[in-house]
């Protein structure tokens, strides 16, 4: 059994429990130990109370039924992951731009309002298409201000890891947005450049 009173909390046994079979009264103790760090996760991102409290709700029952696919040692760090990426794309939805580089977005202040709408419209359509470890160690990075040492401790990934995704997701967000300008696409019906 997990336990609280010594100090620490040993999520392994809840989560063998929850392997077993759906145990319901160990994905409880599982939720009180961790909503504090998912509220405060969808909190940071999406920046309401109200959705982030449903938020949180949503990433548990997706963790609930994605516990057969957890396989690491950090728990928490699979739920936050699994809350940053609802946020996320919560956030596409809601067709805000999630932890853009800084540079790129003071750029964005100095071009024309058509220029701007067209960039934005294309950095959301090139965002998704990003490797998974890019877009979010971006995000994370960027948008929810983490070091890369807090990075890999969330995400799992080595510091080198975070750095190179990073780099390569940054530089390789910039070329696509600037080879879809030269080309004057957008993926959307008639919205041509």
């Amino acid at each position: 059994m997990a336990s609280l009173e010594d100090g620490r909390f040993d999520s392994s046994s809840l989560i063998a429990r929850l392997r077993a079979g759906r145990d319901d009264a160990a994905f409880a103790l599982l939720v009180m130990h961790y909503k504090a760090v998912i509220t405060r996760t969808c909190l940071a991102i999406l920046k309401d109370h109200g959705e982030a409290e449903d938020a949180v709700q949503e990433v548990f029952a997706k963790a609930f039924c994605k516990t057969a696919s957890f396989r690491g040692e950090n728990f928490e760090a699979w739920l936050v992951q699994i809350a940053r990426n609802h946020c996320f794309n919560v956030l596409v939805r809601r067709r805000e731009i999630p932890g853009l580089p800084p540079d790129f977005e003071q750029s964005l202040w100095q071009t024309p309002r058509q220029e701007i709408s067209l960039k934005v419209e294309i950095l959301l359509q090139e965002l998704g298409k990003l490797p998974e470890g890019q877009r979010l160690c971006l995000k994370l990075h960027y948008s929810d201000g983490y070091t890369y040492t807090e990075i890999e401790g969330l995400t799992g990934y080595s510091w080198d890891m975070v750095r190179s995704h990073i780099q390569n997701g940054k530089i390789a967000l910039e070329k696509r947005i600037e080879q879809r300008l030269a080309e004057g696409r957008v993926s959307k019906a008639g919205a041509k450049g």
